[in-house]
């Protein structure tokens, strides 16, 4: 997964950092690149009036990417694009816009639980995930400072709950806390995906 996020949310970081991608590409003679990457940006760094339209840019932005990518590696790419959903009740509720939320029309769903972890191992929280077939992914765990023990993240890989890592936290991008903790989570097998940070 390639995170795409910036605090001061502007559509023309993410084009020049795709850019900047296809550049290399260009001038790089390797056979090692991944060839299916999902692309996310997080529900916290956009307005809530504009969320469907800068969404739908977003999707469009990563189509063109992959197309001018599937033409330098001569290898077709897939319209990979999604949203990290910041946690609330609400939005286990039933309704049918859930898979709006969930990473490239699948039943998977990047979650930002915000250093409450606690939320998340509640029975009926996880009992309503279970009824809409949803599978979370909390993303960048390795970030809380608070609740980090290794049992409360195997009871909760147990229940079914994935794990994102940020490659930010592990190289100190986030502080000496995040670093370690990355390193703590990854060493106990915790993490199920490995995250870019690009901003």
């Amino acid at each position: 997964m390639i995170d795409i996020n910036n605090k001061i949310f502007n559509f023309y970081d993410p084009s020049k950092i795709m850019e900047s991608e296809l550049e290399s590409l260009q001038n790089s003679l390797s056979e090692n690149i991944f060839t299916d990457s999902i692309y996310t940006i997080s529900e916290k760094y956009i307005p809530e009036r504009e969320k469907t339209y800068l969404l739908n840019q977003f999707n469009n932005l990563v189509t063109n990417f992959n197309f001018e990518k599937s033409k330098i590696i001569n290898k077709e790419e897939n319209n990979l694009s999604g949203i990290e959903v910041i946690f609330r009740k609400e939005l286990i509720n039933y309704n049918q816009e859930i898979q709006d939320y969930c990473l490239v029309d699948s039943n998977f769903m990047l979650i930002d639980v915000f250093d409450n972890i606690e939320i998340i191992m509640s029975d009926n929280i996880l009992g309503e995930f279970k009824n809409q077939n949803i599978i979370p992914i909390i993303a960048h765990p390795e970030r809380f400072n608070k609740n980090t023990e290794i049992s409360k993240f195997e009871k909760l890989k147990n229940d079914g709950v994935l794990f994102q890592m940020s490659l930010g936290s592990l190289d100190g991008s986030f502080g000496e806390d995040a670093k370690l903790n990355s390193i703590n989570l990854l060493e106990n097998d915790i993490y199920d995906f490995i995250a870019s940070d690009t901003v």
